[in-house]
């Protein structure tokens, strides 16, 4: 090969050096400079009420009880403890009674939402008659039908307003009396409970998980809710949603990860 081929090939190889590093030059440029050019990067605080951050959020309904209890204190305490991020929990302090406890950890910066005050109508006419404990809480006292509404209404409330002011692919409901015991597990079914009354169960279709803590995919707790209707009003909520997860055939697997702390509900009206 004479000296002005080896030049030029030279010169050649020059130039595709150079074309390379111009075109990566352009890649890394595009990667940091266009945002949906990579994957978005974790907020920590939400710019709006919408949270697009979190891949789950947890809401959280209170009330104040006898001898003020710090059991929101100790269910807020242990999910930050466990890594769950403050900023994806909404609390509603559900019938606005003095709650020195809810107080004592608003600085926590967990968001708050404001509770229905529309009074319940404990007048309803039943859809399924021919259900025995549908039945059975058509008889119930005028004031336990009046907790009972307001524990049904209190529950769709949180979660509707969890659906409509966040985008997360999972939505939970955590009483605040279930304290965590160990980090979120990975959820990946329709409907997670993160507690059972029998340690041993794994299927909630097989053993009691009552409403203590659960977990819902977006698009099933918006089926549930859908389906409700006016069957909310006519059994406790625990009821009406285990006939959701029979009637739809979810299998409802147990993640244990808290410790029922308490001994009634949280979500309901009564100062227990």
């Amino acid at each position: 090969m004479t000296s002005d081929s080896k030049n030029k090939q030279l010169h050649r190889n020059c130039l595709r050096f150079k074309c390379i590093v111009a075109l990566l030059c352009v890649v890394v440029c595009i990667y940091w400079l266009v945002p949906f050019a990579r994957t978005p990067r974790l907020r920590t605080k939400p710019p709006t009420d919408v949270v697009s951050a979190y891949p789950v959020v947890f809401g959280i309904p209170t009330i104040a009880r006898k001898n003020n209890p710090d059991y929101l204190n100790q269910t807020l305490t242990s999910m930050t403890r466990h890594g769950f991020p403050i900023d994806a929990v909404y609390v509603m302090h559900v019938n606005h009674a003095p709650h020195p406890v809810f107080e004592s950890v608003r600085h926590m910066g967990f968001h708050t939402i404001e509770p229905l005050d529309t009074p319940i109508n404990t007048d309803y006419t039943a859809t399924r008659p021919q259900d025995n404990e549908v039945r059975q809480a058509l008889s119930d006292s005028v004031p336990r039908k009046e907790w009972r509404l307001h524990e049904a209404r209190d529950w769709q409330h949180l979660m509707r307003t969890l659906l409509d002011t966040t985008d997360a692919p999972y939505i939970g409901i955590n009483q605040d009396d279930a304290k965590w015991t160990c980090s979120l597990p990975p959820i990946n079914a329709p409907i997670t409970s993160l507690w059972s009354k029998d340690p041993k169960t794994t299927d909630c279709r097989v053993g009691w998980c009552g409403m203590v803590s659960f977990v819902f995919k977006r698009e099933t707790l918006r089926e549930c809710l859908d389906w409700m209707g006016d069957k909310w009003k006519e059994k406790p909520i625990d009821w009406t949603f285990n006939d959701f997860v029979k009637a739809f055939r979810y299998k409802m697997p147990v993640r244990l990860a808290v410790e029922h702390i308490g001994d009634i509900r949280s979500i309901g009206r009564e100062l227990t």
